[in-house]
């Protein structure tokens, strides 16, 4: 796994973005930037393998190098499901199809699809969708057309998984976990000065809404179960079950 130092190499500030460079040092950069990342893995993993409705696949949208994929993929690789990577950045998914031949029991049943979560409208017998660390880099105006699309598509008892970066209702609490999770960042070897330089790249790149807002979001497109599954500072998992 290579090692995340793109901010402390990098001097010019542009737009966030998940280009080459970003998905060379990925997997690290995830697993230090967000906490309890994971745990919070495994727990989706878990549920999903518990509760997926039987022949139907999964799709796991900005799928990024794969990692979900592969975890149920060893888990789940002598069912009949197939699993759906989908992510707009190509090398991503390059090495997403990397990972899938060292790491997949069953890497005949995993597909990378490359294209823009908003334009997709096809997908085949899904029982659920997970968008791990995604809908936040969807712009807010599209959010609700595409989960719409994902209840419509979906079988019942289908479901969907939202794994996000929370605001807290309260901005006093928004700052104070803000906090906290940048001390976290600081204590995985991020020094500030990167952390900066991450924090005014992802500004208008990265836009979360509080837990609140993405349920009420889930339910207004039909959703009618929705439960925070697990939450710590300010990240969160999030159910939608389709009835």
């Amino acid at each position: 796994m290579d090692l995340d130092t793109i901010y402390f190499k990098k001097t010019k500030v542009e737009d966030f973005s998940f280009n080459e460079s970003v998905s060379l040092v990925f997997d690290d950069m995830v697993n230090r930037s967000v906490p309890l990342y994971k745990e919070f893995q495994n727990l989706i993993v878990q549920y999903i393998v518990k509760h997926l409705v039987k022949d139907t696949n999964i799709y796991d949208l900005g799928c990024a190098t794969g990692t979900t994929l592969i975890l149920l993929n060893n888990l789940l690789n002598k069912t009949n499901t197939k699993f759906y990577g989908i992510d707009n950045s190509e090398s991503m998914l390059f090495k997403a199809n990397e990972k899938v031949k060292e790491m997949a029991k069953s890497p005949q049943t995993i597909h990378f699809i490359q294209e823009d979560l908003t334009t997709i409208n096809s997908f085949i017998d899904p029982g659920c969708f997970i968008l791990n660390l995604t809908l936040q880099f969807i712009r807010p105006m599209e959010r609700e057309d595409l989960l719409k699309k994902l209840y419509n598509s979906l079988q019942q008892n289908g479901f969907v998984i939202l794994y996000e970066k929370l605001l807290e209702e309260d901005s006093l609490f928004t700052r104070n976990y803000i906090d906290l999770y940048y001390d976290y960042k600081q204590q995985k070897n991020y020094s500030k000065l990167e952390i900066s330089r991450k924090r005014e790249e992802l500004e208008n790149v990265l836009i979360p809404f509080t837990e609140i807002e993405n349920k009420n979001l889930l339910k207004k497109v039909g959703f009618s179960k929705v439960s925070t599954i697990s939450k710590y500072l300010n990240f969160g998992v999030i159910i939608a079950i389709k009835l």
